[in-house]
Parts: C-alpha cells; sequence; structure tokens
C-alpha cells in the first residue's frame, strides 16, 4: 500500500506565512523578510531580517528578534501543528533537508510547498522506535525519608508528603547526580527536565537546574506518567521483598504483585511501560533536537522505559536497574534495528481448510 503523502503547510490552514529566503543557522531560521497575512479585513506584517530561535517554535507565538536586537511578537494560528512544517523545513539534521540549496536558503516555495513526512507527525511512538528525535538522560532521584527506613512507599496519595522527599543522603546522591550532568555536558546548551511531581523526584529536578544553572522555567513537572510503580500489597514491606516482585516479573510482563486493601495501584511491567511510552510520544512530538532529562521516583520506570527504547524483552527489566542518583544517557546508536514488516499473506501447504 502506498504511503500517504506529506502534510503541507498550504493544506492545513496556514494563512499566507512566508519565509522570503530563509536560511538554517545554528539557532534556527534567520529571516532576510518574514511576512504574515491574517485577519478580515487583511493584515500583513513584515519584518526585514531578524532570526527565530529554535525552541521558539514550540509556542504559540514567536517572538523574531530584528537586526536591531528588538524581538517582537507574531501570533501563529495552528502554531502546533505548523511547527512540524518548521521541523521539515528548517530544524532537521543535513541529510533529511527538503528544498534546500547548497547555500543554505529557501524560495518562499520551498517552505510553504515543504511537509512532514507521516512518520515524524505519529502520536504513539512505537516501542523500540526507529529513531529519536530529541537526546535523553534518565536520572533516578536520590532515596526518599521511607526508602531511608528501609519501607516500600509506591501510593501515589502520599507522593508529594514530606516523607516521600529527600532523604539526607539522597540529597547527596542527587548533588552528585547534578554534577554528573555537569561533567556529561548535558546541559550545556540548556535542558528541559522532565520530572515527576513526586517529591524527592521534584526535589530532584531543582537541585539539577541550580548545578547545571538552567532556568526554573525549564522544569516541567509531569503529574502521573512517572508515578513510582505501584507494588500492591507489597506497600509497607522491607526493600528487599521487591525481589520478590522482580521474580513475578521474570515469569510474565503482564502479571500484577496482589492488590492491597488501601488502594495502591498493583502494576504489571506492561502498565509501567504503557505510561512511558505515552510520556515518550509526548516528548518526541512536543520537542526536536532538544535534551530532555527525565526525573523518575524509583526504578522500575526507567528500567522498563530504557528496556523498551532498547529493545530487551521487557521481563528482563531488573538487569537494568538504577540506583538512587544514577545517571544514564540514551544513546541512539544502541537503538535496535527496524523490525521487518509482516505479510498478512499466509501461504496455505496443505489443502484448505488444513493449513
Amino acid at each position: 500500500m502506498a504511503m500517504p503523502g506529506p502534510v503541507l503547510m498550504r493544506d492545513i490552514g496556514m494563512r499566507g506565512i512566508r519565509e522570503k529566503g530563509a536560511k538554517v543557522g545554528s539557532r534556527g531560521l534567520e529571516l532576510d523578510k518574514f511576512v504574515v497575512r491574517s485577519g478580515s479585513p487583511r493584515q500583513e506584517s513584515t519584518l526585514r531580517g531578524g532570526s527565530v530561535e529554535e525552541e521558539e517554535v514550540h509556542r504559540g507565538e514567536w517572538r523574531v528578534e530584528a537586526p536591531d536586537g528588538v524581538k517582537r511578537a507574531v501570533n501563529l494560528a495552528l502554531a502546533s501543528v505548523f511547527c512540524y512544517g518548521v521541523a521539515a523545513a528548517g530544524f532537521v539534521p543535513e541529510s533529511e533537508t527538503w528544498g534546500m540549496r547548497g547555500d543554505g536558503s529557501f524560495d518562499v516555495a520551498d517552505v510553504i510547498n515543504v511537509g512532514v513526512r507521516p512518520a515524524h507527525a505519529s502520536g504513539l511512538l512505537q516501542m523500540p522506535p526507529v529513531r529519536l528525535v530529541n537526546r535523553y538522560y534518565l536520572v533516578r532521584s536520590g532515596e526518599s525519608t521511607f526508602e531511608t527506613r528501609g519501607l516500600i512507599n509506591t501510593n501515589p496519595v502520599a507522593k508529594t508528603s514530606v516523607d516521600s522527599g529527600l532523604s539526607e543522603e539522597g540529597k547527596k546522591q542527587t548533588v552528585q547526580a547534578a554534577k554528573s550532568l555537569r561533567e556529561l555536558g548535558a546541559c550545556d546548551d540548556s535542558c528541559w527536565i522532565w520530572p515527576s511531581i513526586t517529591q524527592r523526584a521534584y526535589q530532584t529536578a531543582e537541585i539539577i537546574a541550580y548545578v547545571n544553572n538552567i532556568n526554573r522555567s525549564r522544569i516541567v513537572p509531569e503529574y502521573s506518567f512517572l508515578d513510582a510503580r505501584g507494588l500492591g500489597a507489597y506497600e509497607g514491606k522491607g526493600l528487599a521483598a521487591v525481589n520478590e516482585v522482580y521474580d513475578i516479573d521474570a515469569l510474565s510482563s503482564n502479571l500484577r504483585p496482589p492488590p492491597y486493601t488501601d488502594g495502591t495501584p498493583n502494576e504489571s511491567v506492561v502498565d509501567v511501560f504503557v505510561r512511558v511510552t505515552q510520556l515518550m510520544s509526548i516528548l518526541e512530538t512536543q520537542y526536536f533536537n532538544e535534551t530532555i532529562v527525565i526525573v523518575a521516583p524509583d526504578s522500575d520506570n526507567l528500567s522498563v522505559l530504557e528496556a523498551g527504547l532498547t529493545g530487551l524483552d521487557l521481563r528482563r527489566h531488573r538487569e537494568l536497574a538504577y540506583a538512587p542518583g544514577e545517571v544514564r544517557f540514551v544513546d541512539a546508536q544502541r537503538l535496535p534495528a527496524p523490525r521487518k514488516s509482516v505479510s498478512g499473506y499466509v501461504k496455505c501447504t496443505a489443502k484448505p481448510p488444513n493449513c
């Protein structure tokens, strides 16, 4: 079956957006002329020269910086869709450009007619992914007060309580994690930090931001997809009991721990996998060519995510367990080769219906 054609800017409702001689610079589109036509009656505004930084593309408003240093606001209709068009036109690896001349410039027609490959615009990320458009660092928060006491605490009701915050040892682990990110150069060109709102994870994010000189506006709280894995009837037991859960995981990624009477979720590995896949789908469509630091309150979120990204059998996720304060870079070079598609046609070698 033939693949559908690209989604063109002119087909998604943009009103006369044109970039004359748009050039792709190190920070984004460098504009010789930027014309916006909108409204009824039609209004036209023209800015001669200037640039639009890459991160501005993800917002509903561009702030175009003119050569005189003054930034002017340009409101965009359908900005979330338009950013895909811009990604296709300008913010892609050099090997995947459309309509680009040798000098890196575009004609008006090139920019308006260029579109998004359907795979780039897909909503749900397929695991393991063929490619990642962002760079990811996975960080487990430092240990919590509950963990210092040697207790399992996974009920989301308590995730913002003081006891779910960092212990004194956890603070030291977090500072070391933040320094590790700095040594790795993770946030040298800025980064986004996505922590769970679980107390210890968010505290970890704040320490990472401080040590790496990242503005707090770049911390994006995640409210549910990064919750600690719910361990059901193991709630309140000693941390050593987690090994029993992993023994269950090794049998099947669909098996759940026994339920508990206080409402603590009892999640299977697949339940966690669904959550982290949803998170990655958001990140891979919301950002492009960014560095993102994911901060989780426990190991299982990260080990299951890493297993999904690298194609490891989910039943073996314990082999990728994270210690408190551990940092890992997701290397796109480790992503497995794309799986071969399986035809729906089955050859029958016997006489039907005995196939």
